[in-house]
């Protein structure tokens, strides 16, 4: 067996596109929850991997979505995933 890094940015393709269906600016989402705008484009873009659990926190409430399934998205990013040789 060997061990194959997953490189994927599904919780930032996943808060852009909640963004987007609230038809939200970044400086919209700053406003409901405090965060930089151009740390939330960093974390967007993948660029930003690691952030704390009341940044999740309140972008969860934000979006309206559970804080488990950020995490999970957090989680998958940084997953690593066995396979069968």
């Amino acid at each position: 067996m060997s061990i194959v890094q997953v490189d994927k940015n599904l919780f930032g393709t996943f808060l852009r596109t909640c963004r987007a269906k609230n038809g939200w600016s970044l400086c919209d989402v700053k406003q409901r929850t405090g965060i930089n705008p151009s740390y939330l484009n960093r974390l967007e873009r993948g660029k930003r991997r690691n952030p704390s659990v009341i940044l999740v926190q309140s972008l969860a409430v934000a979006y309206s979505v559970q804080v488990t399934t950020l995490i999970d998205l957090l989680l998958l990013d940084k997953g690593e995933e066995q396979i069968k040789e």
